[in-house]
């Protein structure tokens, strides 16, 4: 009997072996977790930098946008005073003979 009760002992320090080697092996639940909270976290850095990128491209076609519609303010005004001028100058030169 004290041989079956060794080796009993021993099939049982053989599956608790194994069975610790395969929780080595296997990656726990938590490191798994770690992994994908590192792609995570690299996916939101990568989308924080393009959100920026755009916000910045925004921001320049913005003022982009301001100052064409400041220099076609300028144009208009400065199209009226040469209209203005051309309409005066018409009309204080006599008419001409035909």
């Amino acid at each position: 009997m004290n041989n079956w009760w060794r080796a009993g002992l021993a099939v049982l320090a053989l599956l608790l072996a194994a069975s610790a080697w395969a929780l080595v092996r296997t990656p726990s639940a938590s490191a798994i977790q770690q992994a994908e909270l590192v792609r995570l976290q690299a996916a939101n850095k990568a989308l924080q930098e393009q959100l920026e990128r755009v916000r910045l491209d925004a921001e320049h076609q913005a003022a982009t946008n301001a100052e064409l519609v400041r220099q076609i303010a300028e144009l208009n005004e400065r199209l009226g005073r040469v209209q203005a001028d051309a309409s005066f100058t018409r009309s204080s030169k006599p008419p001409t003979r035909q």
